[in-house]
């Protein structure tokens, strides 16, 4: 696999691009994907490597790192067997739970590109805001979920579809104290292979709403100063433009986000 030290000018790139501008709806920031108006096809790529460019302005290279790699790539990277969760006309960077390779959510000159071509949408912000013990073994989370964009967008709801259904598609809250670590590791999870209509809530430009979800399943939960990390879902097993809604599109993705906050 190439790094990202390599000189990109020196590469020697397909004459017919994979992807093309005009291809591109937009781009989402919050999870670093394109949304096209066309399918394309990335499990014939597997272990390959690709350029993103603006016009003739090559910004970085990326790879795409098959699920059966058990390590963690140093570039940006798409997996190629995510049509298994996403639709053919969205292509994500993964984020690998933690991070995006190749400091990608810092891609200040990325970001410019977009900006000039019209292309970036800023989409989602999400933050853990309160964390409550309801015993030792069961806490309750809430979190603040703001929609960044000009247009609507729909979020799966955990207040429409449940608690279980929606720690199917995330593992709720991970929480750190000191240097001791605390994950629920017995929770309940109702499987859902179809997100239904009535699960989304339609979150307006500008809008903001918390919702609370108790989680159970951790062991001996302190109190005090903590750091919390959580992942939000987007929606899973959609096909080809059934992101796209008559009045916004739906959110596909996963948000991480990690704050100091404390157990009351």
């Amino acid at each position: 696999m190439i790094r990202d030290e390599v000189d990109l000018d020196s590469l020697q790139l397909e004459e017919k691009p994979w992807v093309k501008s005009s291809d591109i709806e937009f781009y989402d920031w919050s999870a670093h994907a394109f949304y096209l108006n066309k399918e394309v096809e990335k499990s014939k790529h597997s272990a390959g490597n690709f350029v993103v460019t603006s016009e003739d302005k090559r910004l970085f290279i990326g790879v795409f790192w098959p699920m059966y790699m058990s390590s963690i790539p140093m570039i940006p990277a798409i997996m190629p067997e995510d049509d298994w969760w996403y639709p053919k006309d969205v292509i994500r960077f993964n984020s690998f739970g933690w991070h995006f390779p190749g400091n990608l959510e810092n891609n200040e000159e990325f970001k410019s590109e977009l900006i000039k071509d019209g292309l970036l949408r800023e989409g989602i912000k999400v933050e853990i805001v309160k964390l409550i013990r309801i015993n030792s073994s069961t806490i309750e989370y809430t979190f603040r979920l703001t929609n960044l964009d000009s247009g609507n967008i729909y979020i799966i709801d955990p207040n429409k579809m449940g608690a279980a259904r929606f720690h199917y598609y995330t593992n709720g809250v991970g929480i750190q104290q000191n240097n001791k670590y605390f994950w629920p590791n017995d929770f309940a999870t109702k499987e859902s292979d179809k997100i239904n209509a009535n699960w989304y809530y339609k979150l307006k430009p500008g809008e903001s709403i918390q919702r609370s979800v108790k989680m159970d399943g951790y062991t001996n939960l302190p109190t005090g100063r903590v750091t919390a990390s959580f992942q939000f879902p987007g929606a899973h097993y959609l096909k080809s433009r059934e992101w796209k809604k008559p009045d916004g599109r739906i959110w596909i993705g996963s948000y991480l986000t990690e704050n100091e906050i404390t157990i009351r």
